[in-house]
């Protein structure tokens, strides 16, 4: 989210922080996943024609790896996974002299 292409109604810049903190978990989330899912696919492409993986444990292994980053990208849909604004905007200041 380069732009900040998002109205965020009541909120303020708060709101705005707390929106942009969402982007960041959710973008490093969708990277692991997408390296995590290339480095299998390449581990099984290398080592099923060599010989050192029948073809029935290939497919046991790319589908097991799919179904751990679907699990890895339902953790977004959890309310820990979203900073309310409060907790974006950082610590309250202090009202003491």
């Amino acid at each position: 989210m380069s732009d900040y292409d998002l109205m965020v109604i009541g909120a303020g810049a708060a709101g705005l922080a707390a929106a942009r903190a969402g982007v960041r978990a959710g973008r490093r989330v969708v990277t692991a996943n997408l390296v995590f899912a290339a480095a299998v696919v390449t581990v099984l492409v290398v080592w099923n024609p060599a010989g050192y993986l029948p073809l029935p444990r290939g497919v046991a292994g790319h589908e097991t790896s799919a179904v751990l980053v679907g699990l890895n990208g339902l953790r977004l849909l959890s309310r820990r996974a979203w900073p309310t604004p409060r907790a974006a905007a950082g610590p309250e200041p202090s009202t003491k002299p």
